[in-house]
């Protein structure tokens, strides 16, 4: 053994170490995370619950040890676990960072808390149906209630008007201030301090992702792409279901589908949907592209996609 492969040096924040400990067997603290047992390279996870960290009193006596993580003494029947990737995890996390759900049973990010939470089946189907209800039930109170409610409209148009672009600005505002709050952490900035980090927890809701809005995760096991397509798919979807029904009353009715003679407001809805959509669409978009790279300690890098880190930068 040379002089140099007994070189010491500082320990990485986010460990504890003693006398004789060597780099496979740095002890790692809770809320951090390191990729390899062979890398020196220690981050501070996302949140703190999602790493449990590893310290040698997590060691018991009969652990059941693998080939890819562990390694057994057969002859006093101990087993010795490396405090390096997955191992780190919390019970319900998984991936690199420890930043991803486990999906076996299938869990979903809370909104506030940000904790993996076990679904409760058919949580899908629950939510589609509720919305479905409520719109039905608006849009039925709005056909029996017309002549009321265009009576009241013209009584009040001047507040509508105002009412109406005042809550525009203040959507279009949270939508910003959101995706700003998104971008930052996707560069690798940490979370709001509190108070502010709820306000932007609770007005996620407000970026109109479907993705995370209707938890898909409980019923289909998907990951970043899936999101991806969803969120870019389903504003189409919609533009094209209201040209449908635009489509549908010129035919039965008459008129224009577009241009002189016809109505311009259902045009201006489709604007307005699309406007609102817009901000979601591209932090989801924008957020393919970041990636996150882990030194493995052997001068090899592992690259994930930040946004969905069981996806590598190679992968599918």
């Amino acid at each position: 053994v040379t002089d140099r492969e007994n070189a010491c040096c500082e320990a990485p924040e986010g460990t504890v170490v003693t006398l004789g400990t060597e780099l496979h067997t740095l002890e790692i603290e809770p809320g951090w995370y390191r990729h390899t047992q062979y890398s020196a390279e220690v981050m501070r996870c996302r949140y703190e619950f999602e790493c449990k960290g590893w310290s040698a009193s997590n060691l018991t006596a009969g652990f059941k040890a693998t080939a890819d993580n562990a390694t057994a003494d057969n002859a006093g029947g101990n087993a010795t676990t490396v405090s390096a990737g997955e191992d780190l995890c919390a019970e319900g996390y998984t991936g690199p960072m420890c930043s991803r759900c486990h999906m076996d049973p299938p869990r979903y990010r809370a909104s506030f808390t940000k904790a993996c939470t076990v679904c409760t089946k058919p949580e899908l189907s629950f939510v589609i149906v509720l919305v479905a209800a409520v719109v039905v039930a608006a849009l039925v109170s709005a056909f029996f209630m017309r002549e009321s409610l265009g009576r009241l409209y013209l009584r009040y148009e001047v507040a509508f008007l105002i009412l109406k672009q005042n809550a525009t600005i203040v959507l279009v505002t949270i939508q910003i201030i959101v995706g700003l709050a998104n971008v930052h952490r996707f560069r690798g900035g940490s979370d709001y301090p509190p108070p502010y980090s709820h306000f932007i927890d609770a007005a996620q809701v407000a970026s109109l992702d479907f993705f995370e809005l209707l938890h898909v995760n409980c019923s289909v096991n998907g990951n970043f792409g899936d999101k991806l397509r969803l969120n870019t798919l389903v504003p189409l979807g919609l533009v094209a279901i209201m040209l449908a029904i635009r489509g549908a009353y010129v035919a039965c009715y008459g008129g224009q589908f577009i241009g002189p003679g016809s109505s311009g407001s259902w045009l201006k809805y489709v604007f307005m949907m699309i406007y609102f959509l817009v901000p979601t669409v591209a932090t989801t978009v924008c957020s393919a592209f970041a990636v996150s790279e882990f030194d493995n300690g052997d001068g090899t890098f592992d690259c994930f996609m930040t946004a969905d880190m069981t996806i590598a930068c190679n992968g599918p």
